[in-house]
């Protein structure tokens, strides 16, 4: 299910559970929504082909900080936002055999 404003979508609930996650367009506006994930140079054209990210791909995985499975997160290429992706694991209990982030949505 989207949901939108009068110029553009808004959030999105992909499984129609409630579990609402914004659009593109909702964090390039309100940037503080979700926590970010900043991605080393050369990766942003595999995600944006149709790549999932690994974790080899994340500039400093430390600089995450706490976050679950399924988390939401914006992907920063050169400080651009460039995408939206799920977390794959949990901070706690990092499974590097799965992507860091499945890709929700790309500009």
């Amino acid at each position: 299910m989207l949901y939108t404003t009068d110029s553009y979508p808004a959030f999105v609930d992909a499984t129609g559970k409630g579990d609402f996650f914004p659009t593109l367009y909702i964090v390039s506006e309100y940037p503080i929504l979700i926590g970010e994930i900043h991605i080393k140079d050369g990766i942003e054209s595999l995600l944006l082909g149709g790549g999932n990210l690994t974790w080899e791909g994340i500039n400093d995985i430390k600089k995450l900080g706490d976050f679950n499975k399924d988390d939401v997160r914006a992907i920063i290429s050169g400080g651009k936002l460039i995408a939206l992706g799920a977390m794959g694991s949990e901070s706690k209990n990092i499974n590097k055999a799965e992507p860091a982030a499945y890709i929700l949505h790309t500009i």
